[in-house]
């Protein structure tokens, strides 16, 4: 039984460096975008989609808003994560508060991918005809992903 719950809080754990290190990945720019700042990601994607200047404001506007959500959920999430570590090093670890960390683990993870989408959502409804093809196209282009705005 104890072994079984230290394999799940691993793959936990796994979990959380696999969605954190998707973070600093970028939409079609590989090695390069993940040294570009936040700011300069958006301009990137603005410039991708060709977006008109009151199109540029608000999703700039909700995309640094929601990641505003995303790093706060990213810091609950390596607090629990590292709390569940300590529980896991324990000599006789609290089977309770292992599942409680996963759990909340979790749940940050949905509110990450939910705050993620509403943005995604939101540009959609921005866009033109013509400009929605080219963001599919884009999104096609990294095999579905959504562009690291949104990551």
């Amino acid at each position: 039984m104890k072994r079984n719950v230290i394999i799940i809080a691993i793959l936990a754990l796994s979990m959380v460096m696999i969605f954190s290190s998707q973070v600093s990945a970028a939409w079609g720019r590989g090695d390069k975008a993940r040294k570009l700042d936040q700011g300069k990601r958006i301009e990137l994607i603005v410039k991708k989609l060709d977006l008109t200047r009151e199109q540029a404001d608000k999703f700039t506007a909700r995309a640094e808003s929601a990641q505003k959500t995303i790093k706060a959920d990213q810091a609950a999430i390596k607090e629990a994560g590292d709390r569940l570590k300590d529980e896991l090093s324990k000599d006789q670890p609290d089977k309770n508060v292992i599942h409680d960390l996963i759990n909340k683990i979790g749940q940050k993870m949905t509110e990450m991918r939910i705050a993620r989408t509403d943005s995604l959502l939101e540009l959609q409804k921005t866009l033109t005809p013509e400009q929605k093809t080219k963001f599919r196209e884009m999104s096609k282009k990294k095999g579905g992903k959504i562009p690291l705005i949104w990551r």
